[in-house]
């Protein structure tokens, strides 16, 4: 049984099994809807707690993902992943990897991105969030494991 107080589910939390690839949508959702005027304190509290869950797993992947260029990639001097570089010198914006190490570090991020995290959220009806007449629809969609009706 679920106990409600106002639009917000009240209890410890929900555990929302996610893709570690799916973690940059659900956040960029809330970043997009925490730019909304007048949502309601409780909503936002639960979306701001939320948005640092997703941050905390973000900075974690992203350490995964920089494990991986070091295994893979060319090391510059100190030890940290190169930057690829055209004739005059400009990084090209992208690391230094073998053709054969690109598909090595391709199959290895692929499978980093499946892995599946726990997050633990208060589910929010829709009406709770007051009107929402700026958020276009791209951004609930986003959040749909979320905001339910």
């Amino acid at each position: 049984m679920k106990l409600t107080f106002g639009n917000i589910r009240k209890k410890e939390g929900e555990i929302m099994k996610v893709l570690t690839g799916e973690l940059r949508t659900i956040q960029q959702g809330l970043g997009e809807i925490a730019m909304v005027d007048n949502i309601p304190i409780k909503p936002s509290y639960w979306l701001a707690r939320l948005y640092d869950k997703t941050n905390s797993e973000l900075r974690a992947l992203e350490s995964g993902r920089m494990n991986l260029l070091k295994k893979y990639s060319v090391l510059d001097n100190e030890g940290n992943p190169k930057l690829k570089v055209d004739k005059d010198g400009n990084s090209l914006g992208e690391y230094d990897l073998t053709a054969e190490n690109k598909i090595k570090f391709e199959k290895d991020y692929a499978e980093l991105m499946k892995i599946e995290v726990d997050l633990t959220y208060n589910t929010i009806k829709i009406k709770a969030l007051g009107t929402l007449a700026k958020v276009k629809p791209i951004v609930l969609f986003k959040l749909k494991k979320i905001i339910v009706e």
